[in-house]
């Protein structure tokens, strides 16, 4: 047995201030391992914002890597982060939650690996990932600590730990360091007993929901309301209902398209009809058009344009626009944006649109669509000989108008809507290529903040999106 602990933490939206408050306050010689698992997306630059935050070194660890004290293992994108003899493992098993990496599968693997020498810690975030991992830890002996989900910029995570486990601390971020260090060291003078093994728990009977990732069957666990399918995606009751949302959504809006595409063409085949001299086909095609128009507005309503309902579809609070020539640029960027839900991202970059499996928050960057509302945790992409503005009502909008001096699509005219529209709550990312004087002074004038060749590993965006903003 080792002679040291092992403390996981699990974060989404809205934890990276308080993860780095966190480490921050962590202790030089803390005789605990610190495992971190940060919903991301694409090549993170959290090892190297930590390690300059704290006296504890942050790496992305190797598969097989041995725990040592007084170090930080951060998950690396896209795999899972698990212990097991103390050591660390990289798994691209199956998501969990929707996200790989997740922090149930670090937290369940802590507690069979360390059992009461495990001190877990769930902050900020969207969703419920990192509940059932939490109960898991306390089950076998150890602490749950839990940010305050008052204090908390997300507080669906931290909330449902509350509903599922009772927490041994409920504690603002600035204290939960701190008591991680006194915790660290009663652990090694004083080590718990070990919890007795308990047995497996079942399967449990096939439930009647099928898999959002794969379509296979669903197994719910009778304790909790857990669900596995049999290819081993998981998933938490609130996760499950996210999934399915974003999967109806897929459906409708291919629906919406078909419908569109519909109406289209039986107005070409009227209008050639009524070239033809053929009335009452060109009445027919005409007639059918309107129906096929009226099903894809019945569509939109279902999606949330042009309806009032109780929980309307949320615009994004803040928004950033990168510049760049080359998507691989992006990647620093983009991954802090990721965790942050209240922001969209808008990717001013040519060859993006070619490169669709760049991940972002769990999914790839989506091509902007006409009057889509820019959605938090969403990376948009340029349109295709078209200008694309943001509205006054932070949706998108396509526009073929060939303007005088200005080349399908304008940055300018992307800066000078945005600005106008987000104002202080605007940010621009130069990373390579050149806005002009036009868009530049649209941001500035409007309190929008605009960052040049930022080469920092994202630390000015990082400051950017921890900072409180005006109402």
């Amino acid at each position: 047995m080792s002679s040291f602990a092992v403390i996981v933490v699990g974060a989404s939206a809205g934890g990276l201030e308080p993860l780095r408050q966190i480490i921050q306050d962590l202790p030089v010689g803390l005789p605990a391992a610190v495992l971190v698992v940060l919903h991301i997306g694409s090549a993170s630059a959290l090892p190297a914002i930590l390690s300059r935050t704290g006296s504890l070194s942050a790496h992305h660890p190797v598969d097989g890597e041995a725990l040592l004290p007084g170090r930080i293992y951060v998950a690396p994108p896209d795999l899972h982060l698990i212990v097991e003899d103390e050591r660390v493992y990289l798994r691209r098993d199956p998501q969990e939650n929707g996200h790989r990496p997740a922090i149930d599968p670090l937290f369940r693997s802590a507690s069979l690996a360390y059992g009461p020498r495990t001190i877990g810690v769930v902050l900020s975030g969207a969703l419920d990932d990192g509940a059932v991992g939490l109960a898991l830890i306390k089950h076998k002996g150890g602490i749950a600590i839990v940010q305050d989900p008052d204090e908390a910029m997300f507080d669906s995570m931290p909330r449902s730990v509350l509903d599922l486990v009772d927490p041994d601390w409920v504690l603002p971020a600035a204290r939960i360091g701190g008591k991680l260090g006194e915790l660290a060291d009663e652990l090694v003078a004083h080590p718990a007993i070990p919890v007795a093994p308990t047995p497996p728990e079942p399967g449990g009977p096939p439930s009647e929901f099928s898999c959002p990732a794969c379509g296979g069957v669903l197994w719910e666990n009778p304790t909790r309301t857990y669900f596995r399918c049999r290819i081993g995606h998981a998933f938490n009751a609130e996760s499950l209902l996210a999934k399915q949302s974003e999967a109806l959504e897929t459906i409708l809006r291919s629906a919406e398209r078909a419908f569109a595409e519909r109406a289209d063409l039986n107005r070409r085949i009227a209008e050639r009809s009524r070239r033809k001299d053929r009335p009452a086909a060109a009445a027919h095609y005409a007639q059918a058009a309107l129906q096929a128009d009226e099903k894809a507005a019945a569509v939109r309503q279902l999606l949330g344009r042009g309806q009032d309902h109780s929980e309307p579809l949320r615009s994004a609070e803040r928004l950033a626009i990168f510049i760049a020539t080359a998507a691989q640029q992006l990647a620093p960027f983009v991954d802090l944006l990721s965790v942050d839900f209240d922001t969209a991202a808008i990717a001013f970059c040519a060859d993006l649109p070619h490169c669709m499996h760049h991940p972002f928050n769990g999914q790839g960057a989506r091509p902007a669509r006409d009057g889509e509302p820019l959605r938090p945790g969403c990376l948009y992409t340029l349109p295709a000989h078209r200008h694309l503005l943001v509205n006054p009502d932070r949706s998108l909008a396509l526009v073929r108008a060939e303007l005088a001096d200005s080349p399908r699509p304008s940055l300018d005219l992307l800066l000078c809507s945005a600005a106008a529209s987000y104002g202080e709550r605007l940010l621009v990312v130069q990373l390579s290529g050149e806005a002009g004087v036009r868009g530049r002074t649209a941001v500035s004038s409007r309190g929008g903040t605009f960052l040049e060749d930022d080469r920092d590993d994202g630390e000015q965006v990082m400051r950017w999106l921890a900072r409180e903003t005006a109402p």
